[in-house]
């Protein structure tokens, strides 16, 4: 006789009295759905925030215009906006003219941290304390970026009385990004040169302002291709133009080491102006008006401004001072001229080969019709390693402490009192001309008539023409020149 057992299921265990299991049976189901939301709730608070986030923007609708691509803000019509916070990217499309007040910004990358559209007009007012750029604005086997990325074709004025640290972003050879970026201006990266890492325009009103170079990449053989402008190109990058008219601006060049081992070779590079290397031979005007500049290099190397180191492209480059103004640099260009009458104070080295113009036109251009005066403040050093030259409606005052031998002011000629006209084969009347400026002046003349002398033909105070002309002349022409450098004419008919 055989016995059959039964096996039947066992039954769940009962839950605990006034308690239920989550997924038991016995909860009712939108009771069950809401613990499902609370847990994708708490799951969702705990998790990072994404950095747009972090960005506010006041000004405008959102969706016409500004918008978010992903973690970019993206200005998209003319307008006035405040932009405060941290976050990745600012860009300002192309064509626009917009007016945008940074409070308390720090944003970092990657990409350019704020970035403007080619034709892009911006009016940037400072408020607080902002910071643009870092080690994280590049992206690899690409771009280095600037800190704040003004192109070819693009206007950049700042305003207010805030404070703003741009970095340009440093070349990397690992990662195949050659040139660093300019703090403000023009980009970096594996493509080099124009229009690549050129920059625009950039107008410098007020507020606090430093900004650094991104350095080229350091590798052996010199696989670098230069290093950022603290404002203006990137490396070999031209900039278009640069003015200040107030601020405390701080700028620094990148590095152009070569060596990762320390060697100090070829290091500096210009603080304000064209890109270490820019090959451009568009003439470069950095005009400085007013405020207080100090121009560095990396590691504290002779500091530099404005492009005097372009290759190949013959580039005239000249600083314009104009105004009140406090600098701090060595200039690396062809010229320095006068944009007004100018008071300097700070620490100015002029090097050799540079000549400073009495203004941006010569008074032969002008109908020496032009004044101008240069004084060098109680606190004011000047150096002259190169060549000042001083026309007859300008003026010098104050000490320079290096190089005064090397000014060279233009002798003024003083009329005599009656020019008559001759007669040939008849002697001429004596005319004494006198020179004024400098005691040591050499007579030249361009137009003499025949048969006329001047005399002496070389150094003396004075001139005196005379003879008997043998022949019908327009006139005479004269010249006086101290040490060959200076030169006022006197035209007689």
């Amino acid at each position: 006789m055989m016995m059959y057992k039964t096996m039947l299921p066992k039954a769940p265990p009962s839950p605990r009295p006034g308690r239920a299991s989550f997924l038991s049976p016995l909860r009712p189901a939108c009771t069950r759905v809401r613990a499902l939301l609370v847990f994708l709730l708490l799951l969702a608070m705990l998790a990072p925030t994404p950095a747009s986030a972090d960005i506010s923007i006041s000004g405008g609708v959102e969706g016409t215009d500004w918008r978010w691509d992903g973690d970019v803000l993206t200005i998209m019509q003319n307008g006035t906006y405040t932009i405060s916070g941290s976050g990745q990217r600012v860009f300002v499309q192309g064509g626009l003219s917009v007016d945008i007040t940074l409070d308390n910004v720090n944003i970092g990358g990657p990409g350019s941290p704020f970035d403007i559209g080619d034709g892009a007009t911006v009016y940037l007012t400072l408020s607080g304390v902002n910071a643009l750029g870092g080690v994280d604005n590049r992206v690899m086997y690409d771009v280095a970026y600037a800190g704040l990325h003004v192109p070819p074709g693009a206007t950049l004025i700042i305003n207010g009385g805030g404070s703003l640290t741009a970095r340009g972003a440093n070349a990397y050879f690992d990662d195949w990004i050659f040139a660093g970026a300019a703090g403000i201006g023009g980009n970096g990266g594996i493509n080099v040169g124009s229009p690549y890492n050129d920059a625009g325009t950039i107008i410098i009103n007020g507020g606090t302002i430093e900004a650094y170079g991104g350095n080229k990449a350091n590798y052996y053989q010199d696989k670098g291709e230069g290093a950022g402008a603290g404002i203006g190109g990137g490396g070999k990058g031209a900039v278009s133009e640069i003015t200040i008219h107030g601020g405390t601006i701080t700028a620094q060049g990148g590095s152009n080491e070569d060596w990762p081992d320390g060697h100090d070779w070829d290091v500096h590079n210009v603080a304000i102006g064209h890109g270490y290397g820019a090959t451009t031979t568009n003439p470069l005007v950095v005009t400085i008006t007013g405020g207080n500049v100090v121009a560095t290099s990396y590691k504290s190397r002779p500091s530099n401004i404005v492009g005097g180191n372009n290759i190949g492209g013959g580039t005239q480059s000249t600083l314009a001072l104009g105004g009140d103004v406090s600098v701090d640099a060595t200039v690396t260009v062809a010229n320095i001229a006068l944009a007004g009458n100018v008071t300097l104070h700070g620490s100015l080295t002029i090097p050799e080969g540079c000549t400073w113009l009495g203004s941006l036109h010569s008074p032969e251009s002008s109908g020496g019709a032009l004044t101008r005066s240069l004084t060098i403040a109680g606190d004011a050093t000047l150096t002259n390693n190169g060549t000042i030259k001083v026309y007859p409606r300008y003026t010098l005052n104050g000490a320079i402490a290096t190089g005064s031998e090397r000014v060279y002011y233009s002798p003024t000629i003083s009329l005599p009192s009656t020019i008559t006209g001759g007669k040939v084969r008849e002697p001429y009347s004596p005319l004494t001309f006198n020179a004024t400026g400098d005691t040591w002046i050499e007579w030249t003349w361009d137009v003499l008539p025949a048969g006329l002398t001047l005399s002496p033909v070389g150094s003396g105070a004075s001139a005196t023409v005379s003879g008997t002309p043998t022949e019908t002349s327009d006139g005479f022409h004269l010249t006086a020149t101290k040490q060959r450098v200076s030169r006022h004419g006197l035209r007689a008919a």
